[in-house]
C-alpha cells in the first residue's frame, strides 16, 4: 500500500514508501518518513521519529516511544533495563534496520 492515504499534518511521507497492510503510524508531535522505505505488514509506527531514506522495517516491527529502555548501562539486558518517562531525561533511542535507521526523536 503506497502511503497516500496519510491526513495526519504532523507526518511527512517521502516518494516510493510503501506500508503493509495493518501497518499503524502515529506521532503526537512530528515523523519524518524518508525516500525509498518499506515499512512491513502489522507494524506499530507510535513515536515521534525520523525514518532515513532506503530503509526496510520487516513485519510485525514495534518502535514506540513513551517509556523508552535506559541503554546506557554496560552489561544490564535491554529488557532488564530501567524505563525512562517522557520528558523527564534526554535521551535517544537507536533502532538498526536494513540499509537506514530509524531514530527516536525524544529531547
Amino acid at each position: 500500500m503506497q502511503a497516500a492515504g496519510l491526513a495526519q499534518k504532523n507526518v511527512t511521507v517521502g516518494d516510493n514508501t510503501t506500508f503493509g497492510k495493518g501497518t499503524v503510524l502515529w506521532a503526537p508531535n512530528k515523523a519524518t518518513i524518508g525516500n525509498n522505505i518499506y515499512i512491513g505488514r502489522y507494524c506499530t509506527l507510535m513515536a515521534d521519529m525520523e525514518i532515513v531514506d532506503n530503509t526496510v522495517i520487516g513485519n510485525n516491527v514495534g518502535l514506540i516511544g513513551k517509556y523508552d529502555h535506559d541503554y546506557s548501562k554496560i552489561g544490564v539486558s535491554i529488557k532488564d533495563a530501567r524505563r525512562l518517562p517522557l520528558g523527564k531525561e534526554k535521551r535517544n533511542c537507536l533502532f538498526a534496520l536494513y540499509r537506514g535507521y530509524a531514530k527516536s526523536q525524544h529531547k
